[in-house]
């Protein structure tokens, strides 16, 4: 099975930091084939005994091919995290083997798996990132993801994904809102969008605007939205209260293959 059937499948929102990895593991494994729980619990007990890079390298692309083609849909909780199944069961293996490491080893084998990832491997990570203790460490694996020209995987890391907001330097995160307006993303969908959007944000947005339109170029909705107060008046509400709300529309797993 490739990644692209593992994001199909998706668990209830979870609390995932507040839970224990062995919580977690219970979680993931409820429901699946006995064969498919035999090799999650046999791999992340290797892990976690002994942690390595190259087992988790090939735990990380095969888990992919053991989880089933169908789940229960995504939760609504606005303190949870949503994740696919895949993502859950990514992030356990992670956990078992970071767990016993220092925090620069956990972020140099994430930012080492994240490099060398397939594109449904990076859209996992980038998903996870703010399920890890001390998130904040793995800042430039989640800025990388935003350079990115893969959308699937810029999608991961700037849309339904609270990282950004809580993480990101106020550059970064312009950087990120105002690509996600370029390549067709809803703002609704950038989470915290609210509380970060500043001035700067708005000059920027501003600017741009002036650009396209010396150029001739269309103007993106959203890019409007950012720079017009006039817009903004009516609009705020309905596009903001959006972005703040936990509920995901669906992903096209079709992106999210490799």
């Amino acid at each position: 099975m490739s990644d692209a059937d593992g994001a199909n499948s998706c668990l209830p929102a979870l609390r995932v930091d507040a839970e224990s990895s062995d919580g977690l593991l219970t979680t993931v494994c409820s429901g699946l084939h006995p064969d498919a729980v035999d090799w999650i619990q046999s791999e992340v007990s290797a892990l976690r005994a002994a942690p390595d890079t190259r087992r988790l390298t090939r735990s990380f692309a095969a888990i992919a091919r053991r989880l089933p083609r169908e789940q229960s849909t995504v939760g609504a909780d606005s303190a949870a995290i949503h994740l696919n199944t895949l993502d859950m069961a990514r992030y356990v293996l992670l956990r078992a083997a970071l767990d016993p490491l220092d925090t620069a080893s956990r972020c140099q084998t994430v930012a080492a798996l994240y490099k060398t990832g397939s594109t449904g491997e990076r859209c996992s990570i980038a998903r996870i990132l703010p399920c890890f203790p001390s998130a904040g460490s793995y800042l430039t694996v989640a800025v990388e993801a935003c350079r990115t020209h893969v959308e699937p995987v810029f999608a991961a890391i700037a849309c339904e994904n609270p990282y950004p907001a809580e993480h990101f330097p106020e550059l970064n995160f312009n950087q990120m809102v105002l690509k996600a307006v370029f390549v067709g993303l809803q703002l609704s969908r950038v989470v915290g969008l609210r509380s970060r959007r500043g001035s700067e944000l708005q000059r920027m947005a501003r600017a741009l605007t002036s650009e396209r339109q010396a150029a001739g170029r269309p103007i993106p909705a959203d890019l409007s939205f950012l720079s017009d107060e006039s817009m903004r008046a009516d609009r705020d509400e309905r596009w903001l209260s959006l972005s703040d709300s936990s509920g995901p529309p669906p992903r096209s797993a079709a992106h999210e293959n490799g």
